[in-house]
């Protein structure tokens, strides 16, 4: 029997861990965030779900956050509806810090006075343009606001100028570059322009004369076919605006109207409207998402831990990469430079590329019906065949047959000498007996013919070397190209980490250029490995008789079942030493 005076010691450190343990949950202050949309979001820039696993795993541990469904308000997409559910959640005594998710409600909830608590804007496209707050301190921007910090969203610039550009004047700049219009038309929805009419009227303005074009905003109301008929006819591209309240069929119709005007566009939200049918963007990674997540949640952690809202920085940059969808610069003929493809991430790319699909065994059985060389290389067993028949033909009997009709006039004739018309004929027949002439001259042609039968299947042989030559150097290329794009996409990365730590202080300028010029080299090899992949496929294709750059996909099947003999144990016996190497 055990010794209770160890039974009660365990017992009694048992009870010490438990309430150890439960201490700290007990401990922890409970803190309750309210969200404010401008409406229904059928398609978030940042899902909330998203939002709050990035809040709860930074400062769940030190403060029970909730953020409740019951305190997730929206504005129905009316001015009305947005302040009077932002006024009610700054009334709200159970909500102790309110995140705005909207850009009208960002707006609003910086014109106000006073704010009773802590309030994050989220979306701000302009902040001088808005109105927002701002006051220099020291390194920092900061709203300088009581209970108000927001995201502004500036360049990467060093000066002050930076505070005046905004990532979205970054994206026309991008969009102007690789499309290069003349008439830009900004597509808004009709809340954007009642809530922000500076945005709607200012913006615009300042766009065409930094860039010298025409700029013209049209509304979005309504329709889809509305918003079309609206946009002038001289417009050569469309920048569409968040138009958040629309869902994912409502914006692939749309971008089809823009298809079959043959119209540009471009998402100011970012690549997933790529995805409905949108031409370019130049934001709204994944990426960026769950790291614009991280920075709001951030800002509640020093807000829990006692950090005036006001004097939090403000700024925050967004990496700027354009991005095309290739299927619809397709579908609108629009074909961008090989300097804008080379920075530009490239959607659905592969798919234009891959062509059809072609085995090695059909590429090799294509090549023997269609290569021109040795269709050219099949009349030479036929020409030497028939020299060795007219060799031969000298050998046989021989038999001449002559027939001579002859007419002379009525004055010259003679009975005596030359008749007036007489015909002769004549049969004559001959035999070789033996000469060594003839004979060697048709042993020699019987071996002329030879040759070139032989000379002929080596012709075969070689188209069908080079046709499994030229589809296996088109799939090395097309693989050393997506190491070489995927080397570019690293050093892109480390080359943003190297900006921001350079940002924070934590490096020099060396590491940025260091990695700048790496990038350099990567894409020197990047555009290497892509020439080629084009003059593989070049090659390929003369060997088919194919059109140079008509592309193709490989089978997984057929490349397994194709090296699957050379795997074979009974093959590996014939090459494992040199001994029996020499022998095969």
């Amino acid at each position: 029997m055990a010794d209770p005076r160890i039974l009660s010691g365990l017992l009694l450190a048992l009870l010490l861990a438990l309430l150890l343990g439960c201490w700290p949950m007990a401990g922890r202050a409970e803190v309750v965030i309210g969200i404010v949309e401008d409406g229904p979001l059928p398609r978030p820039i940042i899902p909330l779900d998203t939002l709050e696993r990035e809040i709860v795993g930074l400062a769940g541990s030190e403060f029970d956050v909730r953020m409740p469904v019951d305190k997730r308000l929206e504005g129905g997409w009316t001015l009305t509806g947005i302040r009077a559910a932002l006024e009610r959640q700054l009334a709200d005594p159970e909500v102790d810090i309110v995140i705005t998710t909207g850009l009208v409600s960002s707006h609003e909830a910086a014109r106000l006075g006073d704010l009773p608590k802590p309030v994050i804007a989220s979306i701000v496209a302009d902040m001088r343009l808005q109105g927002f707050p701002a006051t220099r301190d020291g390194e920092r921007l900061v709203s300088g606001r009581q209970n108000l910090v927001y995201l502004a969203h500036i360049r990467t610039d060093e000066d002050d100028e930076a505070v005046r550009q905004t990532t979205i004047d970054e994206a026309i700049d991008i969009f102007q570059d690789a499309v290069g219009f003349d008439h830009l038309t900004i597509l808004l929805d009709d809340l954007t322009i009642e809530a922000i009419p500076a945005l709607a009227r200012d913006k615009p303005a300042q766009v065409g004369q930094r860039l010298g074009v025409r700029t013209t905003v049209v509304p979005f109301r309504d329709t889809v076919d509305a918003a079309l008929a609206a946009l002038p006819e001289d417009t050569d591209a469309v920048l569409v605006g968040p138009l958040l309240e629309l869902d994912n069929e409502t914006m692939q119709a749309l971008a089809q109207g823009f298809i079959e005007r043959r119209l540009p566009s471009f998402a100011i939200i970012g690549r997933s409207e790529l995805a409905n049918g949108l031409l370019m963007t130049s934001g709204g990674r994944v990426e960026d998402a769950v790291r614009y997540s991280r920075r709001l949640a951030l800002n509640v952690q020093r807000i829990l831990l006692g950090d005036e809202p006001g004097s939090i920085d403000v700024r925050i940059t967004d990496p700027q990469r354009l991005a095309i969808n290739m299927r619809t610069a397709e579908a609108i003929g629009f074909y961008p430079r090989y300097a804008v493809l080379m920075d530009a991430e490239q959607l659905f790319g592969d798919e234009l590329e891959q062509g059809e699909p072609l085995s090695l065994a059909d590429a090799m059985t294509e090549a023997l019906r269609r290569n021109l060389d040795l269709a050219a290389a099949k009349y030479d067993p036929l020409l030497a065949g028939e020299a060795t028949r007219r060799a031969r033909a000298a050998l046989f009997p021989q038999l001449g047959v002559g027939v001579q009709a002859v007419r002379i006039d009525e004055d010259r004739a003679s009975p005596l000498a030359q008749a007036e018309r007489s015909t002769d004929a004549e049969i004559s027949g001959s035999q070789v007996v033996y000469s060594d002439g003839a004979r060697a001259a048709w042993q020699i042609a019987g071996h002329l013919q030879s040759a070139a039968d032989y000379g002929y299947q080596a012709q075969a042989l070689d188209t069908l070397q080079a046709a499994a030559s030229g589809y296996l150097n088109v799939l090395r290329a097309r693989a050393l190209e997506r190491v070489q794009r995927s080397n570019l996409e690293v050093t892109r990365t480390n080359l943003e980490l190297a900006r921001l730590r350079q940002a924070i202080g934590a490096s020099g300028r060396g590491d940025v250029l260091r990695w700048e010029s790496q990038l350099a080299t990567d894409r020197q090899n990047l555009v290497a490995s892509e020439s080629d992949r084009r003059v593989a496929l070049v090659v390929f294709n003369r060997v088919l008789h194919r059109p140079q750059n008509r592309p193709f996909v490989p089978t997984d099947e057929d490349i397994a079942q194709s090296i699957a003999l050379f795997q074979d144990e009974r093959f590996r016996a014939f090459i494992d030493n040199a001994a029996v190497w020499g022998l095969f």
